[in-house]
C-alpha cells in the first residue's frame, strides 16, 4: 500500500521523466534537417528577396541548391529521381541558390484528373517520385492566395525554364502568390 509520499514522488519523478522526453523530442526535431545550418539568413537583397542562401555547395540534401535544374542536376550526378522539383521563389529575379518561401504548396492536376500535392521546405524546395499524367496544370497555394500557370506542362524540371531571367516563354522565377 502506498503512502501520500510515495504517490507525491512518482508523481514528481513522471512529470521530470516526460519533461526530459519531451525536450529529448525538440532535440529529434533538430537532428531531422541538420542541414538548415546550410541556410544563411541574412537581409533580403536584390539577390535574395527572402534574405537566405544556401552555402552548403553540392552537399546532397533536400534543401540544396535552391534555384537550380534539380532534375538535370540529379540525372548529370545520379541523384534521386522526381517527377516534378523545383523551387518557389519570393522574387521572379532571384539568384541561384536563394531560399525561397517555405509552406507553398504545389498542385500537379494530371491530365487523368489525379493531384499530386507537395509542400516547400525551408529552402523553398519541392520535389515528388509520384507518378502525374502528362501534360498537367501547376498552381501554387499560399495563405489563401493562389496561382496558377497559363500553361499545362510535360517538364518536371522546374528550375530549367524558370531561371532568373527565364528560359522557354517563363517570366523568370517560379514566384509564391501573394
Amino acid at each position: 500500500m502506498e503512502g501520500p509520499l510515495v504517490s507525491e514522488r512518482r508523481g514528481v519523478w513522471w512529470v521530470l521523466a516526460c519533461s526530459l522526453a519531451l525536450a529529448s523530442c525538440g532535440d529529434m526535431e533538430e537532428a531531422e534537417d541538420p542541414d538548415a545550418r546550410l541556410l544563411e539568413v541574412g537581409q533580403a537583397t536584390a539577390e535574395c528577396s527572402t534574405g537566405v542562401r544556401w552555402t552548403g555547395g553540392l552537399k546532397g540534401s533536400p534543401l540544396m541548391m535552391p534555384g537550380s535544374d534539380c532534375i538535370g542536376c540529379h540525372a548529370e550526378w545520379d541523384g534521386p529521381t522526381f517527377t516534378a522539383a523545383g523551387t518557389i521563389h519570393g522574387d521572379f529575379r532571384d539568384e541561384e541558390e536563394c531560399a525561397g518561401v517555405p509552406g507553398v504548396t504545389v498542385q500537379l492536376t494530371g491530365a487523368d484528373g489525379r493531384v499530386v500535392e507537395v509542400v516547400t521546405n525551408a529552402a523553398g524546395n519541392f520535389y515528388t517520385t509520384a507518378p502525374v499524367a502528362k501534360p498537367y496544370r501547376v498552381t501554387l497555394l499560399l495563405d489563401g492566395s493562389r496561382r496558377v500557370m497559363p500553361v499545362p506542362q510535360s517538364e518536371g524540371s522546374c528550375g530549367a525554364c524558370h531561371t532568373r531571367n527565364g528560359k522557354n516563354g517563363a517570366p523568370g522565377r517560379a514566384v509564391a502568390p501573394r
